[in-house]
């Protein structure tokens, strides 16, 4: 059943990228570094459980055109479920996975700078490691027998141009803190700002 779903997916991308005149205008392509939350959900029929909220982070390229662009990625995340009630022996049972993960992506942008864009399309996904904790104890290597996955992945996200320059703001005022400098310069600065209110 999903094989079809994948294939349809890679097959409706391709084609809207191929009509769009946004792609031919010779638009540069961009590189960046992605992260962000998983919430994917991974169901158990035997157990109880939950989704456990995972993270996943990689590298993007951006094809980009005037406001329809194609973005291929490759991520690293994590995914699993926690609180598992196992029904014989009522133990909490928590799981997680790696995955590395190849979305080829179709990105609908609002000329509008600081909104967020739209995506979707289709994704394989490769395992790389499985982990089981049982009743809060240690992490547990599992010979997890999962193969390569498809699946068509779907979102929203927003471009943080401006987060460099704010870190690199914070770390040179916290130099300027540690070094005692900013003390310094509040202290020589006193009298004449006093003047001004």
């Amino acid at each position: 059943m999903r094989t079809p779903l994948f294939i349809w997916a890679t097959l409706t991308s391709l084609a809207i990228l191929s009509t769009s005149p946004a792609l031919g205008q010779g638009s540069p392509a961009g590189f960046g570094i992605k992260g962000g939350l998983n919430l994917a959900d991974i169901n158990v029929d035997d157990l109880d459980a939950s989704t456990r909220t995972g993270w996943v982070a990689g590298v993007y390229l951006d094809l980009a055109g005037s406001s329809l662009s194609l973005q291929p990625e490759a991520l690293f995340t994590v995914k699993g479920f926690e609180g598992g009630e196992e029904t014989p022996a009522d133990h909490k049972l928590d799981y997680r996975s790696q995955w590395i993960e190849i979305p080829v992506l179709v990105v609908f942008e609002l000329p509008i700078p600081a909104l967020p864009r739209g995506y979707a399309g289709p994704a394989v996904s490769f395992p790389m490691k499985s982990e089981v904790r049982l009743d809060d104890g240690d992490w547990v290597d599992v010979n997890d027998n999962t193969q390569t996955t498809r699946s068509v992945v779907a979102g929203v996200g927003a471009v943080v141009v401006f987060l460099p320059q704010i870190l690199l703001l914070f770390l040179f005022i916290g130099l300027l803190e540690d070094t005692g400098y900013m003390s310094r310069a509040a202290f020589l600065m006193d009298r004449l700002m006093s003047k001004v209110g």
